[in-house]
């Protein structure tokens, strides 16, 4: 279980009122002797935290545009959601429980799933900004929140790009914000994980799963097992590679979400387009990806923690070490599998 240990905490000062004292108080009277063969007390032990306890995580909005890619820092993310925004585009929410080594963006704006997402994982969010009514949602919600213009410097602009496609972070600013913020303890954990020899369920096998996120936008994973997982083909741009690396992004283990999709009239984009709300609380159908084998399941969203992933005999569903691409679709709409 990968512990986020970005930053230390606010110091916070501290201090107490004192009992009062005059000039009448009252004597106290003299401790009793302790008999010389009274075993001394053991410390009361400090509580530690749980070994599986979380990090306050970062999530991070990168925007997957054609114009925007290759993209910086998504293979360092531990969970990666992907949901449709206007137009059918996509946008990823990475979800970060530890430093990543180099450059993660471009950073763009919020969305309504975003809000329930960085909620689910008492996130910082850290993006480019949003409309006036996500602006006012993420102000109700409680959810720390941090665009270029409150984020102390920690997004900046590179100048190898143009904007909007710019803006970004990294490791030592994401850091340095939460240091700012406070960073404490999660109070839910990540999915178990089985250890690396142990045998998956039986499943059919898999070779390429194409996800429906929108017409625009259909991603393939190709299970690939020298990688040891499922490589990201874009079918306009072809494998989505990280810019700093020119590593093909590659996780290894994929699921499926489908959740209801309604359109958003509270949120128009600059060219009219309207936003889309998907309903990410509650229960749906789900597939599973990993070690090359494909499972049907289902999923079930309570109000922290990641969404609980279960078989139809009930049991966990398997979900592999590293990274998880979690990709939200339409209910009705699962994964094509060949």
């Amino acid at each position: 279980m990968p512990v986020f240990l970005l930053a230390a905490a606010l110091l916070a000062g501290c201090g107490g009122a004192g009992a009062a004292t005059g000039p009448h108080t009252a004597a106290q009277p003299a401790a009793a002797a302790v008999p010389a063969d009274t075993p001394t007390p053991e410390p009361t032990p400090t509580p530690t935290p749980r070994p599986d306890a979380l990090r306050d995580p970062v999530v991070v909005q990168v925007e997957n545009s054609p114009d925007a890619r290759p993209q910086r820092g998504l293979a360092e993310a531990s969970i990666l959601y992907e949901y449709s925004a206007e137009g059918g585009i996509s946008r990823f929410s990475a979800v970060y429980f530890h430093v990543p080594s180099g450059q993660v963006g471009p950073v763009r704006s919020a969305r309504i799933a975003t809000i329930l997402l960085s909620g689910f994982y008492d996130a910082v969010l850290v993006y480019s900004g949003a409309s006036d009514y996500i602006e006012a949602r993420l102000a109700q919600s409680g959810v720390r929140h941090y665009n270029e213009d409150t984020a102390f410097g920690d997004l900046f602009r590179i100048g190898s790009r143009y904007p909007p496609h710019n803006l970004y972070t990294d490791g030592r600013h994401m850091g340095d914000l939460l240091a700012r913020v406070g960073d404490p303890v999660a109070s839910y954990a990540l999915w178990p994980r089985p250890a690396p020899d142990a045998p998956l369920p039986p499943s059919l096998p898999v070779h390429t799963v194409s996800v429906p996120i929108s017409p625009f936008e259909q991603p393939v994973f190709t299970w690939t097992p020298a990688a040891g997982g499922f490589l990201r083909t874009e079918p306009r741009t072809g494998p989505l590679v990280d810019a700093g690396t020119g590593t093909p992004l590659v996780v290894p283990t994929v699921v499926v979400l489908q959740v209801p999709v309604r359109p958003a009239p509270e949120v128009v984009d600059v060219n009219g387009v309207m936003g889309l709300d998907h309903e990410l609380l509650g229960s749906g159908q789900a597939q599973v990806f990993t070690g090359g084998l494909a499972y049907t399941a289902t999923w079930q969203q309570d109000p922290h923690g990641p969404p609980r992933l279960l078989l139809p005999d009930g049991t966990p569903a398997p979900i592999a070490a590293g990274e998880v691409a979690v990709e939200l679709v339409q209910t009705g709409s699962p994964a094509v599998v060949r």
